[in-house]
């Protein structure tokens, strides 16, 4: 749901590297995007550049994003799950 922000609905990302000009904000954009496969240009972020919480933006057609995003989401769990 746009907007909902509980735990439920947000994705933990660690990435290693640093806070430091930029550099894990960095990061975070070029994992986001290779993980949901759109190019690293399309994703930004959207608020929180300081802050360990942030809002990702990832441009282009919402339903195919959010159909993308799901399917993507579930294959991580099913990973997760069996230790993957």
């Amino acid at each position: 749901m746009a907007g909902d922000l509980s735990i439920e609905n947000r994705l933990v990302v660690r990435v290693r590297a640093l806070p430091y000009k930029g550099q894990a904000n960095s990061a975070l954009c070029k994992l986001i995007a290779k993980t949901f496969g759109v190019p690293k240009g399309k994703v930004a972020i959207a608020s929180g550049h300081k802050s360990r919480h942030k809002t990702v933006l990832l441009a282009g057609d919402s339903k195919e994003l959010a159909a993308h995003m799901e399917n993507k989401l579930r294959e991580l769990q099913i990973g997760a799950a069996k230790g993957e």
